[in-house]
């Protein structure tokens, strides 16, 4: 009998980028001081407690991406726009 082997590919590059900069910008808030840094502070410990929170997997191919989640993507851009990451 044959047997049928799967193999599943998950490219993460793009999410260990994102979860780098994540780390950076909450290290970089130590420093900052204000209501927008403490907000933003605040949504990425939620984000950090609720790691389902962090990806979205998308099939491009034949390949699984696991990409940065919407709400990980918003803080980022929000921690741009606040000046914590360059």
């Amino acid at each position: 009998m044959a047997r049928m082997i799967h193999t599943i590919t998950v490219e993460g590059e793009m999410l260990r980028d994102a979860i780098d900069d994540l780390v950076r910008a909450h290290a970089a808030l130590a420093r900052r001081h204000g209501s927008a840094f403490r907000d933003l502070e605040r949504r990425i410990e939620a984000i950090a407690e609720c790691g389902t929170a962090l990806l979205e997997l998308h099939k491009v191919g034949g390949r699984l991406v696991a990409a940065p989640s919407g709400e990980l993507t918003a803080v980022l851009v929000e921690a741009r726009r606040l000046g914590v990451l360059s």
